[in-house]
């Protein structure tokens, strides 16, 4: 059976609110506060209060039906495990040809589906329903698998075949119904 985490909509105090909808709130301090946009929210121009113990504010936000992004650390290196599940760097490369499985958030609506807030199944993979291309130094490379990672609130996974590139650290993106995302940084070796 699948984890199954249902994620608080009040944290430390905190409330937010996209559209009408109540977000899910993963983390909350005074300078950040880190939300799943409900699914349920239609895309367009969206209202967004944030409620706190000292006060409200409210602002809009845009809301696209995906909006790809790959999470980074370091000096912008792409959340990425290599084959052997090893964490990719500079002085760990992902080999040509091999599998590398990146991070991130953004992929859209998945089939699948699962509810606001919930953790994505083990036992079943929910996949992306955009489809999800990607690129490394502009080269395309093999998506073999895009969808939600099992057991975690809404966190995008795409398996991606390393191209035949040169050995050397190169940007990597991910493009979907039109949108790009950021480029960090991979490592490749021949």
């Amino acid at each position: 059976m699948g984890i199954k985490r249902l994620l608080p909509t009040l944290l430390s105090g905190v409330t937010l609110s996209v559209g009408s909808r109540s977000a899910p709130l993963l983390y909350v301090s005074s300078s950040q506060i880190n939300f799943q946009v409900p699914y349920e929210v239609s895309p367009g121009t969206v209202d967004v209060t944030v409620t706190t113990p000292g006060g409200t504010a409210k602002t809009t936000a845009t809301v696209t039906a995906v909006a790809p992004a790959i999470f980074t650390y370091g000096n912008n290196w792409a959340v990425v495990q290599n084959q052997d599940y090893t964490l990719n760097a500079a002085a760990n490369p992902a080999r040509v040809g091999s599998y590398i499985t990146l991070y991130g958030t953004g992929g859209g609506a998945v089939a699948p589906p699962v509810a606001t807030a919930n953790a994505a199944p083990v036992s079943t993979t929910s996949q992306t329903i955009a489809k999800i291309s990607a690129s490394i130094n502009g080269v395309a490379a093999q998506v073999s698998f895009a969808g939600l990672t099992g057991g975690a609130v809404g966190l995008l996974q795409v398996t991606i075949q390393i191209p035949a590139v040169p050995s050397g650290n190169y940007a990597i993106t991910l493009q979907s119904a039109g949108v790009t995302s950021n480029s960090p940084t991979i490592a490749v070796t021949q």
